[in-house]
């Protein structure tokens, strides 16, 4: 049976993208509409969100933010020259939405800070998008494509002595960071 949400993104797919086509649009006008079509797409579900991030690690350039399952702690950590750690929840959201709520400290003290991420599913590929004001990327394609976000997901809690190094190093003999007013 077909869901009035899957004929939605259909007609909303083919009313956006068959015009540009048939007219001869530039291709940064296909793409503006693909992207169009990526916004108007449905979210995934918090159950759907769930299955990719519990129990796994989000590796980035410099630094790392685990997703524990029970619970849905979090811990992240970057690294250089303001190296931080980051303790906190991840949330899901029925719109879609991922969102990381951590104390991050530095040497320089702490604050609160919540991060957030859209993701819709157009056909059989994910994107992702950072909130707020970011642009839509492949997060998880159908088939597979190289270097999609989600090749960056690694099983199980891999960052977790890089975190507690860089814990001793921004809260030295143990003492926690002082708070920065307002966070």
């Amino acid at each position: 049976m077909v869901s009035i949400l899957s004929i939605r993104r259909f007609l909303l797919t083919v009313i956006v993208a068959l015009p540009l086509s048939v007219c001869g649009q530039n291709a940064a006008t296909a793409e503006d509409a693909h992207l169009s079509a990526v916004a108007a797409a449905a979210p995934l579900t918090p159950g759907e969100l769930f299955h990719l991030y519990a129990d796994r690690t989000w590796v980035w350039e410099n630094g790392a933010a685990y997703f524990a399952k029970d619970g849905r702690q979090l811990r992240a950590w970057t690294g250089g020259e303001k190296a931080s750690i980051g303790q906190g929840k991840w949330l899901l959201t029925k719109d879609g939405k991922l969102c990381m709520d951590a104390k991050w400290k530095t040497l320089a003290g702490s604050t609160q800070g919540r991060t957030c991420f859209s993701h819709h599913r157009l056909g059989g590929t994910i994107y992702q998008m950072k909130d707020p004001g970011g642009s839509w990327y492949v997060f998880q394609a159908s088939p597979a494509q190289p270097a999609q976000e989600y090749d960056k997901f690694k099983p199980g809690d891999i960052a977790a002595a890089t975190f507690e190094k860089i814990r001793q190093m921004v809260s030295p003999g143990g003492q926690p960071a002082p708070v920065k007013a307002g966070g």
